[in-house]
C-alpha cells in the first residue's frame, strides 16, 4: 500500500512540474506589447486636470453695406438681419477700411459677442471685401474691360462717383481693384458693377527731383515717397502731381514706386 501511495505521489509531482514547465513557455512565447510612443488623445466636452482645451468662439457674417460713417458700417445681412459693424486699428481687411462704400458685398469675422441694440453692435476683427485686382485693358463707351488672368476678365460698368476724383479718366493699362457686390452676369466676360474703383495712386507736391527719380511728399501720409518716371525733365519741383502706379511698394525708407501714369496739377 505504501508503495502504491508513493507512485500516486510521483505521478501528482510530476503532473505539476510539466503544468508549471508548459506555463512558462507559454509565457516565454508570448511577444512584449510595445508602449505607445505619444500619448492617446481622447477627445471631450469638457476640461479634465491639466487638458487644456481650445474653443473657437469666432462667428462670421455675410452681408451688403448699407450705410458708411466713421470707424463703422451698418451691413444688411444675409439672414435678413441689421448689424451696426464697428472697426479700429486692429481689424484685418484685404482692402483700406476707407475703401468699404455703400453696395459692397463683405464678410465679417468678430468674436461673437453682440449688444443687445437695434441694430446690434458688434466689433469686427477681419473684413473680407469682395474685390477684383487687375489691368484695365481697354475703355468702353459704358465702363472698361479688367483682366485679371490669361483666363479671367471682367467688363467693369462703374456706379456714378465710382472712379477716382483726382484722376481725369481712367486709361489702358492701370493695375486697379474694383468693389462691387458679388453678382456677375453669365456673359463672356463677365459683367459687374463697380461701387468703387480704386486705383493706387501717389497724390503730393514734388521736392526735390534726382536723375528720373521724384521725391514726393505723400499727401495721404505725409511721408516721403520716391517716384520714378520715364522722362523726369517734364517736371519741376513744388508742382503737384498724382502718380499712378501698379500697387508695388519698396520697403525701403523713403517707399520707392514706379509710376505707370503721371498727372501734373497746372
Amino acid at each position: 500500500m505504501k508503495h502504491f501511495m508513493r507512485i500516486v505521489a510521483s505521478a501528482v509531482a510530476l503532473c505539476l512540474l510539466l503544468a508549471v514547465a508548459a506555463g512558462c513557455s507559454a509565457k516565454k512565447d508570448t511577444p512584449k506589447q510595445e508602449m505607445p510612443t505619444e500619448p492617446a488623445v481622447v477627445e471631450t466636452d469638457a476640461p479634465a486636470g491639466d487638458v487644456a482645451v481650445i474653443v473657437n468662439t469666432s462667428l462670421t457674417l455675410s452681408g451688403i453695406v448699407s450705410e458708411t460713417g466713421k470707424d463703422y458700417f451698418i451691413m444688411n445681412a444675409d439672414d435678413n438681419a441689421q448689424y451696426h459693424v464697428n472697426y479700429g486699428e486692429t481689424t484685418l481687411c484685404n482692402v483700406a477700411l476707407s475703401d468699404i462704400v455703400v453696395g459692397a458685398k463683405l464678410t465679417v469675422t468678430y468674436d461673437g459677442k453682440e449688444t443687445r441694440s437695434v441694430p446690434p453692435q458688434l466689433f469686427a476683427d477681419a473684413i473680407d471685401v469682395c474685390s477684383v485686382f487687375g489691368t484695365v485693358s481697354e475703355i468702353t463707351e459704358e465702363g472698361f474691360v479688367l483682366v485679371v488672368s490669361d483666363n479671367l476678365s471682367y467688363e467693369v460698368l462703374p456706379m456714378p462717383d465710382s472712379l477716382p476724383e483726382a484722376l481725369p479718366a481712367l486709361e489702358s493699362g492701370m493695375s486697379v481693384t474694383v468693389i462691387y457686390d458679388g453678382k456677375e452676369t453669365r456673359s463672356i466676360p463677365a459683367q459687374i458693377t463697380g461701387y468703387k474703383v480704386v486705383v493706387p495712386m501717389i497724390s503730393g507736391i514734388i521736392d526735390s527731383i534726382e536723375g528720373n527719380a521724384l521725391t514726393v511728399t505723400d499727401e495721404a501720409t505725409g511721408s516721403k515717397v520716391i517716384v520714378t518716371v520715364a522722362d523726369a525733365a517734364a517736371f519741376e519741383a513744388g508742382k503737384r502731381i498724382h502718380a499712378v502706379y501698379n500697387g508695388a511698394m519698396t520697403l525701403s525708407l523713403p517707399p520707392q514706386v514706379n509710376a505707370t501714369h503721371v498727372y501734373i496739377d497746372e
